[in-house]
């Protein structure tokens, strides 16, 4: 926006007697954003890039053009929500999409190993299903509170409960975290735990 253009919405919005963050909430309650006042930063779409690792946050919407932002933007589709962001990649929970219709699913620790095998998405060069390695999972619960809202905004299903994780306590029981409390223990394989798809993108 211009300098022009900004002085009169500043100017229009003093004649009403509103505030900006009247105009944000207004926004907010009509679903042309997702985000609390506070939350609201100044770049409004950030490409998934490697050079905005530092802009790039969990509870963002992942489009299907690689971009991201807290505003919902009607004329993109959404890939996923952003959960977890390291230095060189993102992770997103793909049953948001509306690229293709994905749910969480609950089977035992070998079917999961079936399931993501045989798992099909239309994944660009960069792009996989990720594995529940303790560490994503352990790092996606710790910020999941920004990721609840998101969630939430959507009208989709939150994590809760317990997930496989990918690691190994013996040869018949295997590891999961409960996303009730954090907790992380080990359960038989024969279990029926939660799986997520999860999209990992490789920043380079």
């Amino acid at each position: 926006m211009d300098e022009r253009k900004l002085n009169y919405f500043n100017e229009s919005l003093a004649f009403l007697g509103l505030t900006e963050l009247d105009v944000i909430e207004a926004w907010k309650k009509s679903g042309q954003i997702l985000v609390e006042p506070d939350r609201i930063i100044h770049t409004s779409v950030v490409d998934v890039t490697k050079a905005n690792i530092s802009k790039i946050k969990p509870g963002m919407i992942w489009y299907d053009d690689d971009t991201c932002s807290w505003i919902k933007q009607s004329d993109k589709k959404i890939k996923a929500v952003i959960e977890l962001v390291n230095d060189n990649a993102v992770f997103g929970d793909l049953t948001v999409s509306e690229l293709q219709e994905l749910r969480e699913q609950k089977m035992s620790w070998q079917a999961m190993w079936e399931y993501i095998e045989n798992f099909s998405y239309p994944f660009k060069w960069n792009e996989r299903l990720s594995v529940n390695h303790s560490n994503d999972l352990y790092g996606t619960y710790d910020i999941y509170n920004e990721v609840r809202k998101t969630f939430k905004f959507l009208g989709k299903e939150c994590r809760a409960g317990r997930y496989w994780l990918s690691g190994s306590y013996s040869r018949n029981e295997k590891w999961y975290i409960d996303f009730d409390n954090g907790d992380k223990d080990y359960a038989d394989v024969n279990e029926c735990f939660a799986v997520r798809p999860v999209i990992k993108l490789e920043l380079r």
